[in-house]
């Protein structure tokens, strides 16, 4: 990952804090060992991209309010 990419990622978030769950300080008396996680990132493997879902116009309706 480039120095560029990571900046653009710590950016992110930071802006939306509030979107990520509480930090392990926060919850007393459990494991950090077991809350904490790693994600695996090979650069040698392609991304997938995830199919489009298809909404019917009432729901299509609500996700753009919502978003």
């Amino acid at each position: 990952m480039g120095k560029e990419l990571e900046d653009k990622i710590v950016d992110v978030i930071s802006e939306n804090m509030g979107a990520f769950a509480w930090p392990s300080a926060n919850m007393p008396g459990i494991d950090p060992n077991f809350l904490c996680h790693q994600l695996t990132m090979d650069e040698r493997i392609k991304s997938v991209v995830q199919r489009r879902r298809k909404f019917n116009e009432d729901k299509h309706f609500v996700i753009r309010e919502e978003t």
